[in-house]
């Protein structure tokens, strides 16, 4: 089972989370499957406050990051990809961001200057442009993970591969939608709200696990 996010505005899941610093520094995850529908537009994978988070570049298929817009390559449809993306604060104001598709670096800059309130919501599936929510997925979207840590390549692979969280140290959030769209599984007892039509939905699998069950190929 996935989350399923159609073309039309206004589908999302999202939760409150305990107030973070926007010097905070954080690892974000999750698996995505986009559709062929929906291209030339925005299509937000985690969003942060529409500060950042990851997402496609306005041309609906190329990896990017939210909030800092380092293009990177062409995602492909209806194939699962795991995306990943790490902030390093600096400062209040100056971060390290990279982005990784199937744990392959794939975007970066250093000490790029960016302006961000504190976090204080999580979105899935779109991005809360002042309650516009105007940048739906059209897409499957599963296992999103939140670390309030820079992660090293090696972890990042490592979770990539793993059912659960691998070292669960910094874990913010853990929203792995393959049952329910409400509850966060990561001890927090964060719980989602949701918006237009999410649905889950039976799919395609992402190529290393072997059933709906979150068995995964090792």
């Amino acid at each position: 089972m996935a989350l399923f996010i159609g073309s039309t505005s206004g589908s999302y899941i999202q939760t409150s989370v305990s107030s973070l610093s926007a010097s905070t520094s954080m690892t974000i995850m999750c698996w995505v499957n986009l559709s062929s529908t929906n291209t030339g537009n925005w299509r937000e994978f985690i969003n942060f406050n529409n500060n950042w988070g990851i997402n496609t570049y306005s041309d609906g298929d190329t990896f990017n990051i939210s909030g800092f817009n380092p293009n990177g390559p062409i995602m492909g449809s209806n194939i699962w990809y795991h995306t990943a993306a790490t902030l390093q604060a600096i400062s209040a104001s100056s971060f390290n961001v990279f982005g990784y598709l199937n744990s392959n670096e794939a975007i970066g800059f250093s000490n790029t200057s960016r302006t961000f309130v504190n976090y204080t919501t999580v979105t899935i599936g779109n991005a809360n442009d002042n309650g516009a929510y105007s940048s739906p997925l059209s897409g499957m979207i599963r296992d999103v993970r939140i670390f309030t840590r820079v992660m090293p390549v090696a972890e990042i692979k490592a979770n990539m591969y793993s059912a659960v969280p691998i070292n669960q140290a910094g874990l913010l959030l853990w929203a792995p939608l393959d049952t329910d769209l409400v509850n966060d599984k990561s001890g927090n007892g964060y719980v989602f709200t949701s918006g237009g039509s999410p649905i889950l939905v039976a799919g395609q699998l992402q190529p290393y696990i072997k059933s709906n069950t979150m068995k995964w190929i090792v």
